[in-house]
């Protein structure tokens, strides 16, 4: 959420922001949420469950009344100082957030082998979802999470631009990751950084 307000500062026309992967689109001058996909409670806490069986603190992404939030299960947290200093934004065991909602995303991080193990364990166990891993760029650790299946971050441009009355073909798209491969695949000109990741720089129609 900073870095799209960061960004949103320096860009007077910069009006909507897709987050999540796609399962939120939000207005950024009224902070109004244009739609929303979550996962299921029990896709939420089978993927919580399976985090902590390998060792890792599921972090559980959703957008309440007041704004993005970031939670993890209580009773399944695993680093006490975390947990102490952000009591005010757990997630109850029913994994629902405050005002009644279910996550959007859950992620994990931490050491290769055993984010990687969770995705893998995810991509067996959960149905109806996208699984991604791959190495952090930023925090120099793995990170694996898991989305609705329905929405990618294609989906959310697109509604923006049926909401803009843009065609599709006049657009944009700048990614570097896997997850931004439906994005570049679907914008009228699909742009890809040279570091980006192999499949990236595949699909982008320039780099």
């Amino acid at each position: 959420r900073y870095m799209i307000e960061k960004i949103a500062s320096q860009i007077d026309s910069l009006t909507f922001a897709v987050v999540f992967d796609g399962a939120s689109v939000w207005n950024l001058e009224n902070e109004e949420c244009l739609y929303r996909v979550e996962l299921s409670a029990e896709i939420s806490r089978s993927a919580a469950e399976v985090a902590i069986e390998a060792g890792v603190a599921p972090l559980c992404y959703g957008i309440e009344a007041r704004g993005y939030e970031v939670h993890t299960v209580p009773e399944l947290a695993i680093d006490k100082a975390w947990r102490s200093a952000n009591e005010h934004r757990m997630i109850a065991g029913d994994m629902k957030f405050s005002d009644g909602t279910v996550p959007q995303l859950i992620s994990v991080y931490g050491p290769s082998e055993r984010v990687r193990s969770v995705a893998k364990r995810w991509r067996e166990k959960l149905t109806g979802v996208n699984v991604l891993d791959g190495c952090h760029a930023t925090k120099d650790c793995w990170n694996a999470y898991v989305s609705p299946a329905s929405v990618n971050k294609s989906t959310g441009a697109a509604a923006i631009c049926r909401l803009l009355k843009v065609d599709p073909n006049q657009t944009l798209a700048i990614g570097d990751g896997e997850n931004d491969l439906p994005l570049l695949r679907w914008a009228g000109l699909g742009v890809c950084m040279g570091n980006g990741h192999e499949n990236a720089r595949a699909c982008a129609g320039h780099i």
